[in-house]
Formats: structure tokens, sequence, C-alpha cells
């Protein structure tokens, strides 16, 4: 789950906190990764406000990893070969 964005919390409590403190500012980054079966990782990291225009709930419906990997892609974001690489990532 952590390498597809998913936030670790160390206790419950913290998450019931962060969800009934309901705020997402349009500088928020977002991090979205696509794991292609060849190796790598693509990487689309923007902030809410740069998200609004680019259609980025397609990538939120792609069906599978290779069409959710083809999206990002096609909104021009970074390619890691080696998933270690990425800064993003706590692997």
């Amino acid at each position: 789950m952590r390498k597809l964005g998913a936030t670790w919390w160390r206790h419950e409590v913290d998450h019931s906190w962060n969800s009934l403190q309901y705020h997402h500012p349009l500088s928020k980054k977002i991090l979205i990764v696509g794991w292609p079966a060849s190796g790598g990782v693509w990487v689309l990291k923007k902030t809410r406000f740069d998200t609004a225009g680019l259609g980025m709930g397609r990538v939120h419906n792609a069906r599978d990893m290779e069409e959710r990997r083809s999206l990002i892609e096609q909104l021009g974001d970074v390619f890691y070969p080696d998933p270690k690489d990425c800064p993003d990532l706590e692997l």
C-alpha cells in the first residue's frame, strides 16, 4: 500500500483527528505513482491547484496499473528506472 502512496498513521487517533480536520489547501502536494510491469516507477507530484485543469481524476479511474502508468506518463511527470532513486517514496 505504501508503494501506491498510502499514508502511514502511527495511531488510529491520528487518522481520526486528521479526518475531522477536513481541509485540503490548494498548495498541498499530491503524489500518485504507477508501477509498470517492466520495472521502475512513474511519479506524478503536483499541487491540488496544478491538477485542477489536468484531468487527474482519470488516473484514479484507471482499470489496472498499466493504464495508470500510461496516464501518469501522458500528464508528463518523472520516470525513475530504479525506484530507490525517487526521493518521494519510502522504500
